[in-house]
């Protein structure tokens, strides 16, 4: 009896830890098209002066110095105008954000963090840079109900708009 009770609680095991991984695999893939969709969110409901007029919407992760995210999940905005680049491809003195290529005023959209609770409920801070005394920074939490992402701004996390 004892021989088989090893084998029985070494699979009870490793089955853990393989949904465990699963579920982590999940709440990435879940944190990824949140942040999709906080930032067409953002995209459509930004205060800038610009709007839909900028040349380019620069996109990255992080407060100050913004990381770029993958080629794969820039590719998820192709069919948004203006173009969405890396963060990286747009700069900013002090007075406004400007598309390296073009030398064309810009936005800098960024989420600063993000955390799944669930793989359907996730709560992001994020905002836009478009010049010294343009910028936001706001709480938002993404739904999925039926496999669509709804967003909107957390009333429990202060934001500010300039």
């Amino acid at each position: 009896m004892r021989n088989s009770f090893f084998p029985l609680f070494f699979l009870m095991i490793v089955s853990a830890c393989a949904d465990q991984a699963a579920d982590q695999n999940s709440v990435k893939i879940a944190e990824r098209e949140a942040a999709e969709a906080v930032f067409r969110f953002m995209f459509n409901a930004n205060g800038s002066m610009l709007k839909r007029d900028a040349a380019s919407y620069c996109i990255g992760f992080g407060e100050m110095n913004l990381a770029d995210p993958d080629n794969g999940f820039i590719q998820e905005f192709d069919d948004i105008s203006p173009t969405v680049k890396v963060a990286s491809q747009c700069g900013f003195d002090d007075y406004i954000v400007t598309d390296r290529h073009s030398g064309k005023a810009s936005l800098i959209f960024r989420l600063s963090s993000g955390k799944c609770d669930t793989i359907d409920h996730c709560r992001f801070r994020g905002g836009y840079l478009e010049a010294n005394l343009s910028a936001s920074s706001e709480g938002y939490l993404a739904d999925r109900v039926n496999g669509i992402w709804s967003i909107r701004v957390d009333p429990d996390s202060p934001g500010w708009i300039s």
